[in-house]
């Protein structure tokens, strides 16, 4: 027979409010229904296999916003001279890096609170405390009514 109590420890599948390291997964290509615009749909993965995606527009004046990726993810100016975002197949270099991510709640037009990544930078391996990998659980996907379309 099975319980709640053999679940008590288990958390939703998304990454909680708080700091996390974590592995950056895959990527998808996406649109923005509403202005059309591309965007490239980043998923990393927690300790405990929980996720988190975060979406970069693929647009002249939010193209900094992927560039911060980059370099958190590893990548000198040098690596990213050959980075076209406008190639899709391009975007597979960042898989496998380590980050550090910030997951905060957000309230959607749908007036629905989600998780969403506020922050990036890079992993720091040097040695001492560092911040809890996998502190909370979130309950709710990423907030698919949050339009981040707009580079500010």
């Amino acid at each position: 027979m099975t319980s709640l109590a053999d679940h008590w420890s288990e958390g939703g599948e998304w990454l909680g409010e708080g700091d996390h390291i974590v592995t950056v997964a895959k990527y998808d290509m996406t649109k923005n229904p509403n202005s059309g615009n591309r965007g490239v749909e980043f998923w990393f993965r927690g300790a405990n296999g929980r996720q988190q995606r975060d979406t970069f527009w693929l647009t002249d004046a939010a193209l900094w916003r992927l560039a911060k990726f980059a370099q958190a993810c590893g990548k000198t100016q040098e690596e990213c001279r050959a980075y076209d975002p406008y190639n899709d197949a391009h975007h597979s270099c960042l898989i496998g890096s380590r980050i550090k991510i910030g997951v905060e709640p957000e309230v959607g037009k749908d007036n629905n609170t989600y998780h969403v990544v506020k922050w990036f930078g890079p992993v720091d391996d040097s040695p001492g405390p560092q911040a809890a990998t996998e502190p909370a659980v979130a309950t709710s996907p990423p907030n698919e009514n949050i339009d981040r379309d707009i580079p500010f």
